[in-house]
C-alpha cells in the first residue's frame, strides 16, 4: 500500500532533518538545495505501508513557489507542515499553507484533509518565539493534528509524527493508492549522507 506524504515548511525550519531522521535515525543538522522523494516503509496492523516522502526546497520566488505547491497538493495523499518555533515568519507560512492545501486539493465526499501541523526545534526553547499553545490552536482551529518535536534530539518523537498521519489517514480511508509518480525528481541520498555531522542548523 503507497501513501504519498509532502513535507512543507520554509528555509532552515529542519523539513530534511525531520525526514532523514525518520529514514536512518540520525540527526543530520546542515544540508544543501536538495529536493527528494523518498520511500520508507513500515507494518501497521499486519499491513505493509509504504511512504513516499516528497522532501523540498521552498522558493523565495512566489511563483515558482505556487507552481511547485500545486504540483504538491496535487501529488500527496496527507501532508507534514514544519515550522520553527524559533520563527514566528515559519508558523505563519504553515497557517496559508494549510488554507492553499484545503482550497486547491479536491476530497471526495468532504473527508478530512489529512494534514500534521510540527513545530520543530524544540531542543532550542530558549529561543523560542511561538508557543506551544499557538501551534495548538492552530491546529485545533484547522482540524489539523500537532506534535512539537526535535529533530536533533529525539527519533522516537519523529517517528510518532509519520505514524501519526497514516492513522489520520487510514481514518479517512486515503491510503489505498497508485503507485509513486514524479521519479524525475529523485535525487542521489548518497549527497545528503556524506555531509558532515554538524549540531548547527
Amino acid at each position: 500500500m503507497d501513501v504519498n506524504i509532502v513535507v512543507m515548511g520554509t528555509e532552515s525550519v529542519g523539513k530534511s532533518a525531520l525526514t532523514v531522521r525518520l529514514l536512518t535515525r540520525r540527526f543530520i543538522g546542515e544540508y544543501g538545495d536538495i529536493e527528494s522523494i523518498y520511500s520508507h516503509s513500515f507494518m501497521v496492523d499486519g499491513r505493509e505501508i509504504t511512504l513516499n516522502i516528497w522532501d523540498s526546497p521552498y522558493s523565495e520566488n512566489s511563483s515558482v513557489e505556487t507552481s511547485m505547491l500545486e504540483k504538491k497538493v496535487q501529488w500527496a495523499d496527507g501532508y507534514i507542515l514544519v515550522y520553527s518555533i524559533c520563527d514566528r515568519a515559519s508558523f505563519n507560512t504553515v497557517s496559508r499553507l494549510i488554507q492553499t492545501i484545503k482550497s486547491t486539493k479536491d476530497y471526495l465526499n468532504a473527508e478530512k484533509v489529512p494534514i500534521v501541523i510540527v513545530g520543530n526545534k524544540r531542543d532550542l526553547h530558549h529561543r523560542r518565539t511561538v508557543q506551544s499553545e499557538e501551534g495548538r490552536l492552530l491546529a485545533l482551529n484547522t482540524d489539523c493534528h500537532f506534535y512539537e518535536v526535535s529533530a536533533a534530539e529525539n527519533y522516537h518523537s519523529v517517528l510518532m509524527v509519520f505514524h501519526g498521519l497514516v492513522d489520520r489517514m487510514k481514518d479517512g480511508k486515503l491510503t489505498a493508492k497508485r503507485p509513486l509518480g514524479f521519479r524525475g525528481i529523485v535525487k542521489s541520498m548518497s549527497a545528503v549522507f556524506a555531509r558532515r555531522r554538524t549540531d548547527s542548523f
